[in-house]
């Protein structure tokens, strides 16, 4: 079965754009996401973009920016009782235009 993960919401702070050590670009996003069937509760899921596509992420993205994420999702232990899920995005769609005061200027 393939490991898919999509998320629809809006993103709760602006884009933090680093590099790794080996200068690969990589973007950290929140997303808030509504519960299906209960639209007054959500989850906020943080998603790790990379490449490419981080650094136009983090140029053209702003807080409260609708988008779509598609992800593969991604275990890695911490110690030996604990364990992370990373949500790993393969591709980020920009939903809405953005607002002409909170735009960012591209490069």
């Amino acid at each position: 079965m393939p490991n898919i993960w999509i998320g629809h919401g809006r993103l709760t702070d602006d884009p933090e754009l680093g590099h790794t050590e080996s200068g690969k670009a990589v973007t950290h996003i929140r997303v808030l996401v509504l519960r299906a069937g209960d639209p007054d509760r959500a989850d906020v899921f943080e998603v790790v973009v990379y490449g490419g596509l981080a650094e136009k992420t983090a140029i053209y993205l702003t807080k409260g920016r609708w988008i779509l994420v598609e992800a593969t999702l991604r275990q890695s232990a911490t110690d030996e009782r604990r364990s992370r899920i990373e949500v790993v995005a393969k591709g980020v769609s920009f939903l809405d235009a953005p607002d002409a005061e909170t735009e960012k200027t591209g490069p």
